[in-house]
């Protein structure tokens, strides 16, 4: 919200977040890794006022949009072309012979869409809104593979209080994964295949 003639206001300027916790779980065997973001939004002012006290308009929390952002490299010899190939609630990226896919879980019908962030670079980004709700969870596993391989496959169940998540590959093994609901970060477990479980 800070003007354009007040640029320093910016870096302070995160009016409407009251929570914001990236939890990551790293799989190595499966070259896998969950995201699981809980962010929470308040409502504040929509004008560039740093008062408590404003009355002018304001946005209320379950109005706030939350994004969730997956960068990757463009294709082609310039790097311009876009490596994003959009499923139901999944996208590939395809650069070379390697493969990037993404599962988003949580929501659970996300609106991709994909931004040609130009540069010399010729980098692509993915990414999808949530509102509605002043908490919201966004949950989203990155798989990273080459093109002769399978992808990792997901599913999720909801316990309650958690959501299990177990993933498979046929050459690479498999995974549960139990992560808590809630605010704060708490609990949880790893399985690796048979193996013992990792609280």
């Amino acid at each position: 919200r800070a003007p354009a003639s007040q640029p320093w206001e910016a870096k302070r300027d995160w009016p409407f977040a009251e929570l914001a916790l990236r939890e990551f779980v790293y799989l190595r065997g499966l070259e896998t890794m969950i995201v699981l973001d809980r962010v929470k939004s308040g409502s504040d002012s929509l004008d560039a006022v740093y008062d408590s006290e404003y009355t002018g308009p304001r946005m209320a929390g379950n109005q706030v949009r939350k994004t969730f952002v997956l960068h990757a490299t463009g294709t082609g010899s310039s790097g311009t072309g876009n490596p994003f190939t959009l499923g139901n609630a999944t996208a590939t990226a395809s650069v070379g012979t390697q493969r990037m896919d993404l599962r988003t879980l949580l929501p659970a019908s996300p609106a991709y869409r994909v931004v040609n962030e130009g540069g010399s670079v010729g980098q692509f980004r993915i990414e999808y809104d949530v509102s509605g709700t002043e908490m919201s969870y966004l949950l989203n596993v990155v798989s990273a593979r080459d093109a002769s391989e399978a992808a990792v496959s997901v599913s999720m169940s909801d316990l309650g209080d958690a959501w299990q998540l177990q993933l498979t590959h046929p050459g690479k093994g498999s995974a549960t994964v139990v992560l808590r609901k809630g605010e704060a970060s708490s609990g949880g477990s790893v399985r690796i295949g048979s193996g013992p479980v990792q609280a």
